[in-house]
């Protein structure tokens, strides 16, 4: 191995995970992946940014609890930012805390009752997988690494200069030293992330900032409540989704007074007044996203004045709650799929904030005449609301000059509408696909007046294709970047084939033949 340090640094990336991978790990009986002792030495001896990737790679690989302890006990600098464990299912992140906490009351009962500074730590309590990590260490690393991982400084002496049990307080306290530097734990729909681990995760890291524990089945409310008051003047981020959070839990979460993220999707437990408690609480001053998707709403006050970003979709989101709505600081809402909105409530909430950027109120089937007035209005999705009339969607465009995206499949807009677009020159994405309404000439004005269009769909509007039109897609296709034409039957295949040539770097979508039309058309 010795003899292949000095090629390290000519070798790409790829070729040294996969030395890494090759050479340096081992498969137990336990179907996990062991570090060989004598890669921590190895490692020493790489490049920093090297170590630093490959050390990260480990963190998201099927790897058994001494892999992890070698690192964070041995080359303490490089201790993980975040640890990202979704993919991580056979990896028990338990078994960490659990041998830290263990093997932490042991050193302090044997410190206490002896009185000594070389205590011994008792681990026949902990898991065997965890006793194996203190076999074998080699010198500390003194070199720093030059990535984004933090760098704690070393907090004891050489290892090897000093007895067994010295070497284990050090090691241990390096581990818990790694452990404070955590930034980041996500474990959407782990299996392992249970009651117990979460309270001893956020004991053992106080720094967290982030924390997604979205899908675990097995965290009760009264444990999400008590495990983040151990991190609650550090987390900026927290997604309890589908989660067994009531009213109680959010009542909790008033502590986490930099709280700036939030997530409670499809939380069923959670009432419309625990939410309206939670957001008007003057401890989330700092709260700037919301994430409501699913929950239920009913008798819901939303005022806040620091929120920027609000996800209510597939909600009960209704006119009473629109109405009632107070947050003049709105810059993104997203209603999709909301089917108790109407075009009243909807155009007040919206006049009542004057700096919505994108505004999401696709499948809203009850709307048809709204209009409202956004002068700094940028993304407007209104797919599949069937039901918008074309002069709704006058009004609209006409007051929010702003618009470089629109979807509005499947909309009654017509070349009325497209005509207003065009005068302001500014679209760059627009979703047009079964809209029966527009015509060659809606097409063929949208390619002459918009020079900033990159992204066109058309797609199953079987009346577009004539041959002025095609010429003029051949004309102005070097300005797109994304052309769907799926289920446009009048556009030959030779006239996409002349539209790729004239193109290389346009992404032309079409079904060129009838089975391929017929597919499409059962999947939209």
């Amino acid at each position: 191995m010795q003899s292949l340090i000095p090629s390290l640094q000519e070798l790409s990336w790829r070729k040294l995970v996969l030395l890494f991978e090759t050479l340096t790990m081992r498969v137990g009986d336990d179907g996990l992946h062991y570090i060989s002792p004598k890669v921590v030495l190895w490692l020493e001896k790489i490049p920093d940014y090297v170590r630093a990737g490959l050390y990260e790679r480990c963190l998201t690989a099927k790897l058994a609890l001494p892999t992890l302890m070698h690192f964070l006990a041995v080359s303490p600098q490089f201790a993980p930012t975040a640890i990202d464990l979704r993919r991580a299912q056979r990896f028990n992140m338990g078994q960490l805390f659990a041998f830290v906490l263990k093997a932490s009351s042991a050193l302090e009962n044997e410190l206490r009752d002896s009185g000594s500074g070389a205590a011994t730590i008792t681990m026949e309590a902990t898991p065997p997988t965890a006793r194996r990590v203190f076999s074998h260490i080699g010198q500390p690393v003194q070199s720093a690494s030059s990535g984004t991982l933090h760098r704690p400084q070393s907090p004891g002496p050489s290892v090897a200069a000093s007895s067994p049990a010295a070497m284990r307080k050090v090691l241990l306290q390096r581990v818990k030293s790694a452990l404070t530097a955590l930034r980041s734990i996500d474990a959407t729909a782990n299996v392992w992330f249970n009651d117990i681990v979460l309270l001893q995760a956020t004991s053992l890291c106080p720094n967290l900032e982030s924390l997604n524990i979205s899908y675990c089945k097995k965290l009760n409310a009264s444990s999400i409540s008590n495990a983040l008051t151990n991190c609650a003047g550090s987390l900026t981020q927290l997604d309890l989704s589908w989660s067994g959070v009531t009213d109680n839990s959010l009542r909790a979460l008033t502590t986490l007074t930099n709280l700036q993220f939030l997530a409670i999707s499809y939380c069923k437990n959670c009432s419309g007044p625990g939410i309206s408690n939670l957001i008007e609480s003057p401890a989330m001053g700092q709260l700037l996203s919301l994430d409501l998707k699913g929950c239920t709403l009913n008798q819901a006050r939303l005022r806040s004045g620091s929120i920027r970003h609000l996800n209510a979709s597939h909600s009960d989101f209704s006119d009473n709650i629109a109405n009632n709505m107070a947050i003049p600081n709105l810059t993104e809402l997203n209603l999709s799929y909301c089917s108790h909105i109407h075009d009243d409530a909807l155009s007040r909430l919206i006049n009542r904030s004057p700096h919505l950027r994108v505004l999401d109120v696709q499948f809203c089937f009850h709307l048809s005449k709204v209009a409202f007035s956004a002068p700094e209005l940028r993304v407007l999705l209104i797919n599949d609301c069937k039901k918008l009339l074309d002069s709704a969607l006058r009004t609209i465009c006409s007051e929010c000059s702003m618009l470089s995206e629109i979807q509005a499949r499947a909309t009654q807009i017509t070349d009325d509408t497209l005509r207003i677009i065009c005068q302001y020159e500014r679209i760059q994405v627009l979703n047009l696909s079964r809209c029966q309404f527009v015509t060659d000439a809606g097409l063929r004005m949208l390619m002459q007046s918009c020079p900033y269009l990159r992204d066109l769909d058309v797609s199953f509007n079987a009346s577009l294709g004539s041959a002025e039109t095609v010429q003029m897609l051949e004309a102005f296709c070097h300005r797109l970047k994304v052309l769907k034409i799926f289920g446009c039957t009048e556009i030959s295949p030779v006239s996409v084939h002349t539209l790729r040539t004239k193109n290389p770097d346009l992404d032309v979508s079409c079904a060129t033949s009838s089975l391929d039309w017929a597919m499409f058309t059962a999947i939209s």
